[in-house]
């Protein structure tokens, strides 16, 4: 029943376009639509592997979802949580069926989808962080295992062209030259955008847009949508991630909305313009380095100028 509940997991979330609730993240207090919570993920026995590369580790869920969630932590089983009692019958005949097996699975996620569908569901967030220096990380050397090489300070010193390069050897790196990669026996990534740039405070991040996809038989399931945001705050690294299996119309955009308001530059702005450490000279200073360098556009220089002295 273990996987019957991750399952669900991957498929039960929430969507919504109004942007009210201000989750605390510590270094990051994050914008979220107003009906979803926070949970600590390290609570969770079966998000022990994914938590042992970060020390901060949290999921960000919706009202429907956390009730599940708060269930399951506080000893219900599988089978005694309501919402899961229509799909446990499914999930069994799937399982022991072998000539069966495709229109089963089938039939099993088009469960999950009408749940989501009826109880306005749709997205899952993530957010981690690690405590140590980037460069000495574990999640760096298992990375650099796969002839994968990241630094952060080489990174800020490369120019929009130079990023843009080293961001198609990376996806090629990993895609093997092609546009997606196997996460296991018929699960698959496909990107639809993979760009690694930097913002205006000249931090590299990197951003994938992507499907995944589960190939079963002859038939080609779309499981839903995939976001990942990689940066770095104090040289270290965190990612807030997001994942859409229904109603994802505006998955992208609100993603992108979060990371805006929230994680990029713009809120960074808004934030030291009330510091005592960074004063309006110094923004313009570092603006115009930034400018200088390529990283900015004269538009964009321009645009950023304005709201600074404004």
């Amino acid at each position: 029943m273990k996987k019957l509940f991750l399952f669900f997991i991957f498929c039960f979330i929430f969507v919504t376009n109004s942007f009210s609730k201000i989750l605390d993240f510590q270094q990051h207090k994050i914008d979220f639509p107003n009906k979803f919570y926070q949970l600590d993920w390290s609570d969770y026995d079966f998000m022990n592997e994914e938590c042992s590369y970060y020390n901060i580790c949290y999921g960000i869920v919706d009202k429907k979802l956390f009730e599940v969630f708060e269930q399951f932590k506080s000893g219900k089983s599988v089978e005694n949580i309501e919402i899961l009692k229509p799909l446990i019958p499914k999930y069994e005949k799937m399982m022991k069926s072998d000539k069966n097996f495709e229109r089963n699975f089938k039939n099993l996620f088009k469960s999950f989808k009408s749940i989501l569908k009826k109880n306005n569901s749709g997205i899952l967030y993530s957010y981690y962080k690690t405590q140590e220096n980037f460069n000495e990380s574990k999640i760096r050397e298992e990375l650099k295992q796969y002839d994968l090489y990241f630094d952060i300070d080489d990174m800020r010193e490369m120019s929009s062209s130079e990023l843009k390069k080293f961001s198609k050897d990376i996806k090629s790196k990993i895609t093997s030259g092609s546009n997606s990669i196997m996460l296991m026996d018929g699960m698959s990534i496909n990107f639809i955008k993979f760009d690694i740039s930097k913002d205006l405070n000249n931090t590299p991040y990197l951003i994938f847009q992507a499907q995944v996809k589960y190939i079963i038989g002859a038939t080609t399931i779309k499981l839903g949508n995939m976001n990942y945001y990689f940066s770095e705050f104090d040289n270290k690294l965190f990612v807030f991630s997001g994942i859409c299996v229904v109603n994802c119309s505006s998955f992208n955009s609100d993603f992108k909305k979060i990371i805006d308001k929230s994680l990029n530059y713009k809120s960074s702005i808004k934030n030291s313009s009330s510091s005592d450490d960074i004063n309006i000279v110094e923004q313009l200073e570092q603006l115009n380095n930034l400018y200088k360098s390529g990283v900015l556009t004269k538009e964009e220089f321009e645009k950023a100028k304005k709201k600074i002295l404004n």
